[in-house]
């Protein structure tokens, strides 16, 4: 999982770079990374399957497939948008700027860990509360729910601003020119 979340920003970028630019990617793999978010939640939720109502799911193949379905889905959001979010923020200032996009990537990145440092404090408080329909479990929906909650407010509140950004077109990506010139000249030379 954690080596997929580093390995398709690579993808992030190609898209980015080369089709969507930076805006659309961000939105289309957000909603990538929610969907993902969501099926993890529900995939938790053992009283889907439990039919005798014992607190145990009937069908743990449909629980892991879920979950597996879930972190791909998560991967390839959270991977996808990694190298966009970044870049895109750093393209709402001038080249004038310089003092308030230095100050913006500070703010950001305090960002990005001091949500990382409440997530770790809160998820387990969550998954800690009692919950379930059938039976009283411990409560994996809720700290997989909360999280996909906020990001889909969050996605919402992106998309909402869109008209106060600063959007460059795709210019392509190096990457995809570098790679077509190496298959070229294999290609031609034999």
């Amino acid at each position: 999982f954690v080596a997929l979340c580093y390995l398709t920003p690579i993808l992030g970028a190609i898209i980015a770079d080369s089709w969507l630019g930076k805006f659309k990617t961000i939105v289309y793999l957000s909603i990538v990374y929610c969907i993902g978010q969501v099926v993890m939640a529900v995939s938790s939720i053992n009283d889907i399957t439990d039919s005798d109502r014992d607190g145990n799911p009937d069908n743990i193949t449909l629980h892991v497939v879920l979950s597996m379905l879930g972190l791909l889905l998560i991967a390839l959001g959270t991977g996808g948008i990694k190298p966009c979010v970044a870049a895109f923020g750093g393209d709402q200032f001038q080249d004038h700027q310089e003092k308030q996009r230095s100050t913006f990537f500070s703010i950001f990145y305090l960002s990005i860990n001091a949500g990382s440092l409440l997530s770790t404090l809160i998820t387990p408080i969550l998954r800690s509360q009692t919950c379930g329909i059938h039976s009283q479990q411990k409560c994996y929906p809720l700290a997989f729910g909360v999280p996909a909650a906020l990001m889909v407010v969050a996605l919402i509140v992106f998309i909402l601003g869109r008209g106060m950004y600063v959007m460059d077109t795709p210019k392509g990506n190096i990457l995809l020119q570098v790679v077509k010139c190496i298959g070229f000249a294999l290609k031609n030379r034999f």
